[in-house]
């Protein structure tokens, strides 16, 4: 949960239509030299970080960081160990009062599973976000002291009579973004305690609703709501048709045909925001075939007239195909120990075992040495890459120390490719084919017997271009 600190900042004015400078600046000496990025979601169902901006602080201290920002709405900034929120509008400037800088551990970056700590940033001057961390706190205590009402005796009279006192404090306030932020806090309160059916919640706050997609709060009751929702909707009566529409006829419209079965699913926009999210939830899952839902995307891309969705269903199929076999493997673009850049493109026409590991990892340094090995019998037809996660200068003396002679690059040179390689542990395996895609994802590690396994996989692909090369007798 978001931890917070004070904050006092501007109001937010109404969304604009295209995208103006904002600008968020600051002085604080413990960033000195230190890379602060603002991140944004690409879209709300994806939920996919990207960089909209980032700035080197001076030795003083000081930073300046100017983002294209088209609506009122929440971004993050990237503060080390830190992930802060900062609500702002178009065209303002934000003088920012950050947390005391506070590093990523070795820990952390070894943890594939670890999350920053996240908590919203204070700005000076009076702002949304000054009452938006007041309502925060106003209703965390109001749920810490009647949780037991609201969870186990819900009683509507009662937590509406709450709500309505809380709502008394803040109701004069002349924002839209403020008032819809807290109209699905309520919601989600109203869907949390007494109604508990998601038609009553989906009826009143979605359909036919406006699309509040910057909005934290509707963002976070849409995702409550809506979570795996094609598998439970497809094991109701109204819903059991959903299954075939998608595995069998992957049609978006006969999906679409079947959510429409609910009331409370009655607009052709909810029912298209709804499938996408259940789409991306069922990516995770074993129950809808991969390719189906490929084919779902594929066809909301090309169809749909929203275009948005478009997009999400880009992005969802961007992520699905990322280290799928027979994908293109993703850019690396990192230096090596003599600070040359390397990229994927290079390595055309061999196969090649890419790694992510860390000297410091006890898994890591086995598998070091048990590539070391491997690579003695396997370098005429397959090249080691290591990429270390950890201090390069450090993992350069290790390598040399040990005599591994192949490929070591640097993660931090391009710190995405952790996500895009969609690293869960490590080390983490991964055999790339002559023509730059995935061979094998994710490969075995050297403990798992992938020297054999390559061996193998290698001579069957020979066999099969012989035949292929072979001419008709």
């Amino acid at each position: 949960m978001r931890k917070l600190l004070f904050l006092t900042t501007f109001l937010f004015t109404t969304c604009w239509a295209s995208a103006q400078t904002t600008t968020i600046f600051g002085t604080d000496r413990t960033y000195a030299k230190q890379t602060i990025r603002a991140v944004d979601y690409n879209d709300f169902i994806s939920k996919r970080l990207v960089v909209i901006g980032e700035t080197v602080v001076d030795s003083l201290g000081n930073f300046e960081l100017n983002l294209p920002i088209e609506s009122p709405r929440l971004i993050k900034l990237e503060l080390g160990a830190i992930l802060g929120d900062i609500f702002v509008d178009t065209a303002q400037r934000y003088n920012v009062v950050l947390p005391p800088f506070k590093p990523k551990t070795k820990g952390n970056m070894l943890n594939p599973f670890f999350e920053p700590e996240e908590l919203l940033i204070g700005v000076k001057g009076e702002s949304i976000n000054q009452q938006i961390d007041l309502f925060e706190y106003e209703f965390q205590d109001l749920i810490d002291r009647h949780y037991a009402k609201f969870t186990r005796y819900p009683n509507k009279h009662e937590v509406d009579s709450i709500i309505d006192d809380l709502e008394m404090h803040f109701d004069s306030i002349p924002n839209h973004y403020f008032a819809t932020y807290r109209n699905y806090k309520y919601a989600w309160l109203q869907f949390m305690s007494y109604a508990r059916d998601w038609r009553f919640i989906s009826r009143d706050y979605f359909d036919n609703k406006p699309v509040e997609i910057h909005n934290e709060a509707y963002l976070d009751l849409f995702g409550q709501l809506f979570s795996n929702f094609i598998s439970f909707y497809g094991s109701t009566r109204e819903g059991e048709r959903l299954y075939s529409d998608i595995m069998f006829s992957k049609s978006p419209t006969m999906a679409k045909q079947t959510l429409s079965n609910s009331l409370a699913l009655s607009n052709d926009t909810l029912q298209e925001m709804v499938l996408l999210k259940g789409i991306n939830d069922a990516f995770y899952g074993r129950i809808y075939n991969e390719s189906s839902l490929l084919i779902m995307l594929d066809s909301i891309n090309l169809t749909s007239k929203i275009e948005l969705h478009r997009q999400i269903a880009k992005n969802i199929t961007d992520r699905m195909m990322q280290i799928r076999v027979g994908s293109p493997a993703p850019e690396l673009n990192l230096s090596d120990t003599a600070g040359n850049i390397h990229k994927i493109c290079e390595f055309a026409g061999s196969y090649v075992y890419l790694n992510f590991i860390s000297t410091t990892s006890y898994p890591c340094v086995q598998s070091l040495e048990q590539m070391k090995k491997m690579n003695e019998s396997t370098q005429q037809v397959l090249k080691i890459v290591s990429v270390c996660i950890d201090d390069m200068d450090k993992a350069k003396k290790y390598f040399k120390k040990n005599n591994y002679d192949w490929l070591l690059l640097n993660y931090k040179d391009n710190p995405s490719v952790i996500e895009k390689y969609r690293v869960q542990a490590y080390p983490a395996f991964y055999l790339i084919g002559p023509d730059g895609k995935f061979a094998i994802s994710p490969a075995a590690s050297p403990a798992e017997n992938f020297e054999d396994r390559f061996r193998k996989y290698y001579k069957s692909r020979m066999q099969r271009q012989q035949l292929q090369n072979t001419p008709n007798q």
